[in-house]
C-alpha cells in the first residue's frame, strides 16, 4: 500500500529505461552479464591470415579498396562523399586499421603492421535476433570475406 499523496513521487522515481552497460568483451556466450541491450550488441570476429610476402604499398590500395567497398556497402562512406581523397602512403595502415571508430552497420580492420596480418569484422547492425543465430550467420559471411582477401592477396 502506497500513500496517495506520494504515488506521483514514487512513480517520478523508478528508474524507466535500462541502465547503459559498460562496455563488456567477452569471447563465450556464457560470460556475458544480463541484461544485454540486443540492439547495441557489437559481433566482432578476427582471424590472422599469414602472408608469403610484405604487404607493398599496391596490395595495401587493395585492401583499402576492399575495405572501403565493404564499409560503404554497409551504410558508410569512407569517402564522406568525394569522389577522391588524397592521403599520404604513411597513412595506410592506420586507414585499414581504425578499429576505435564505429562506422556504419559493419567495419572492417586490417592490421598489417606484421606478420600473419589481422582481420577484423565488427556487425553492428542492431538486429535483435539471438547471438547463437545471428553469430552463425556473421561466422559464415566471414569466411567468405576471408576467402575474398585470400584471393586479393595472391
Amino acid at each position: 500500500q502506497v500513500k496517495p499523496e506520494d504515488v506521483t513521487r514514487i512513480l517520478k522515481d523508478i528508474q524507466k529505461d535500462l541502465v547503459p552497460s559498460n562496455w563488456m568483451f567477452t569471447s563465450e556466450l556464457s560470460r556475458i552479464s544480463y541484461p544485454v541491450m540486443l540492439n547495441k550488441r557489437v559481433f566482432w570476429l578476427l582471424k590472422n591470415l599469414e602472408l608469403n610476402e610484405p604487404i607493398d604499398f599496391d596490395l595495401a590500395i587493395k585492401l583499402l579498396q576492399f575495405k572501403y567497398g565493404f564499409e560503404h556497402k554497409y551504410g558508410f562512406d569512407n569517402m564522406y562523399g568525394k569522389t577522391q581523397q588524397e592521403y599520404s602512403s604513411l597513412e595506410l595502415r592506420e586507414l585499414l586499421f581504425e578499429f576505435f571508430t564505429f562506422r556504419g552497420k559493419r567495419m572492417m580492420d586490417i592490421a598489417i603492421y606484421n606478420n600473419p596480418i589481422s582481420i577484423n569484422v565488427r556487425f553492428s547492425e542492431g538486429k535483435l535476433e539471438p547471438s547463437n543465430d545471428l553469430i552463425l550467420e556473421y561466422i559464415s559471411e566471414f569466411n567468405n570475406i576471408m576467402q575474398e582477401i585470400t584471393e586479393l592477396i595472391k
